[in-house]
């Protein structure tokens, strides 16, 4: 029982309705669905539910892998609904008789009086009136002690660091074009590395809505007649003001000193008192030269793409760029980045690439050892090397150099937490990724491979689902949308869903995926035909041990799997570092042959 008289039920019932049909509620059904089940609870006297775990699982549907140390949808949504309700109550609720509020830190309701919230408010004041008689003469005599204390020790010990926030959202494209969408990104990168070499200013991600920032910035790009219009405007949230409205133009080629100035013209904004020098610290990567750098943000866009033939397009920009301009280092970072895609790909068809790969990450690193797409590539390829220690530090080292850079999060992820088994960790990297920049469409699909690595199948699944149309899973990213949905007992729908993709290339390993799925359901005759294709390839055709592997996992075959993954170790293969913590390969697991094979990689055999 919740011990409340049934009037006084019924008059907090009837409140709770109300709010629930207001206009300021009526644009969210989690927010009226998270209100009645904490209020309805209360007036239950069953306040023991109120915790993260209930409102993930009843609230928000989450399943039993529900961890709020990861996910912090419940405290994000009671802060919005903490901001809702007082929205509310000062507008359509204004005069009600009854206030619901959530307690600070709490998910337990409070049901009070408009004069019992006012009496709350005014307590401190009284409480200092009726005290300040007698603590006046303790505080006279402490402020005495206390100034000669300061004179002696001001010198001894500075004052702290004085710190504000600001936070870079990132710039929008009118309309929306491949060029342009390059330049949105680049300028919105380059405030962000700019603005973090001021002293006392912290960045906060611009995309993330509860984390509050006393500097908001944002802004445009338009594109006319080979020209660049750039507008961009920033908000004191403190005082609620437009401080700047800055628009520039300029061409392809004096993009980065626009860049620049408009970074200057941000920082110069901002209430913290700059070191000596420090206005010229904003912006001090060695410029590019203004043909190679135009080039080099069109090989950058294509990279996001996650597009049939964007990985291609990248790395013929970006070795353009390099060849224009040698000495500059971003260029040669995501060449090597974009190396890395093209690997991962195709399994370790073209071994030439790996060695250009790991010279292009090398060679950014020495041009600059302060940028962190650089040791995040020379990370990446330490992990090909199977070198886990200096993997570690390098990503380690990236994410240090720039927090905010949601590509280095990922690729941390991915290269070296998932392959050595350390799953939630990596699901923690990949959220943080999305929570910087939840509109790429990259970002989503690396999350989802994070998610069904960490048998999360479900949520995988709906990943991949809001992405991808049924005519498109044959997009980077889609094995763990199939796989998801086979280990989750859905694999007639992942085999008709994959085969309407049409028929895969000769050798892919999206080939071998199909053979798994078939085997899986029913149809290990095709399966076995496939993989008779696969063993004895069409000259010219190139196989990965890898993609054999998978059919025999399929057809139960543990003996051909086993040999297949004994070569991919000989082999080098790339794709080998994530067998360990894949759960395709879980069948295999009890096998003890299973961690001999993974042993000269040093990695777990069990995630």
């Amino acid at each position: 029982m919740n011990g409340l008289p049934e009037d006084r039920s019924q008059a907090i019932q009837a409140q709770l309705d109300k709010i629930l049909a207001s206009a300021t509620f009526a644009g969210s059904d989690r927010h009226r669905q998270f209100l009645r089940f904490v209020v309805e609870q209360a007036l239950k006297g069953e306040t023991d539910k109120l915790n993260e775990f209930v409102l993930g699982f009843e609230v928000f549907k989450k399943g039993d892998s529900f961890d709020p140390r990861i996910d912090s949808i419940v405290r994000v949504e009671a802060r919005r609904l903490r901001e809702r309700l007082k929205k509310y109550y000062e507008d359509e609720g204004l005069g009600d008789p009854i206030v619901i509020t959530l307690r600070p830190r709490s998910f337990v309701p409070q049901f009070d009086s408009p004069s019992a919230q006012a009496a709350v408010a005014a307590a401190p004041a009284r409480t200092w009136r009726r005290t300040a008689l007698y603590a006046g003469l303790a505080v006279a005599a402490i402020a005495v002690i206390a100034a000669a204390v300061l004179l002696t020790t001001r010198r001894l010990r500075p004052a702290p660091p004085q710190t504000v926030s600001i936070a870079v959202l990132p710039f929008q494209n009118m309309p929306a074009s491949a060029d342009q969408s390059s330049v949105g990104n680049a300028i919105t990168d380059a405030i962000i590395t700019g603005l973090a070499n001021v002293s006392g200013l912290r960045i906060v991600p611009g995309s993330s809505q509860d984390l509050k920032a006393d500097y908001v910035v944002s802004g445009t790009v338009e594109q006319k007649t080979g020209r660049f219009r750039v507008s961009a405007k920033m908000t004191d949230t403190r005082a609620q003001s437009l401080i700047l409205a800055d628009t520039r133009e300029s061409d392809e080629k004096g993009l980065m000193e626009l860049q620049r100035g408009l970074t200057n013209a941000i920082a110069a904004r901002v209430r913290v008192p700059l070191p000596p020098g420090g206005g010229d610290m904003v912006m001090r990567r060695r410029p590019a030269n203004p043909e190679a750098y135009g080039i080099f943000l069109k090989g950058q866009y294509y990279w996001y793409q996650s597009e049939p033939g964007s990985v291609a397009k990248s790395i013929a920009l970006l070795e353009d760029a390099t060849r224009r301009d040698p000495d500059y280092s971003p260029a040669w970072a995501w060449l090597a980045n974009s190396y890395l895609l093209e690997i991962l790909h195709d399994e370790g068809r073209d071994a030439s690439l790996i060695a250009r790969g790991r010279q292009a990450a090398a060679k950014a690193l020495s041009l600059d050892d302060q940028l962190s797409e650089a040791h995040a590539a020379v990370g990446s390829y330490a992990a090909l090397d199977w070198d886990w220690t200096a993997t570690q530090r390098e990503f380690r080292r990236a994410v240090q150099l720039n927090p905010l850079w949601a590509q280095g999060h990922i690729m941390y992820s991915l290269m070296y937490l998932v392959p050595t088994g350390q799953l939630h960790d990596a699901l923690f990297e990949a959220l943080r990724a999305h929570e910087i920049d939840p509109s790429s469409r990259m970002n989503r699909v690396m999350l989802a491979q994070v998610l069904y690595f960490n048998r999360e199948y479900a949520r995988a699944i709906s990943e991949c689902e809001d992405l991808f149309s049924p005519v498109s899973r044959a997009s980077p990213g889609s094995p763990a949308y199939f796989l998801s949905l086979s280990l989750s007992g859905q694999g007639a729908r992942a085999l008709k869903e994959v085969t309407a993709v049409g028929t895969p290339p000769d050798g892919s390993p999206h080939q071998g995926l199909v053979g798994y799925l078939q085997a899986k359901n029913g149809e290990s005759g095709a399966a076995k035909a496939l993989l008779g294709k696969l063993e004895q390839p069409q000259a010219g055709v190139y196989v990965s041990p890898l993609t054999v592997a998978m059919v025999g996992v399929g057809l139960g075959d543990r003996e051909l799997a086993f040999r297949q993954l004994r070569l991919a170790v000989e082999r080098h293969i790339p794709g080998v570092i994530q067998v360990g913590v894949d759960p395709a390969f879980d069948p295999l697991r009890s096998d003890r042959r299973f961690a001999e094979i993974l042993r000269p990689i040093g990695l777990p055999a069990h995630p």
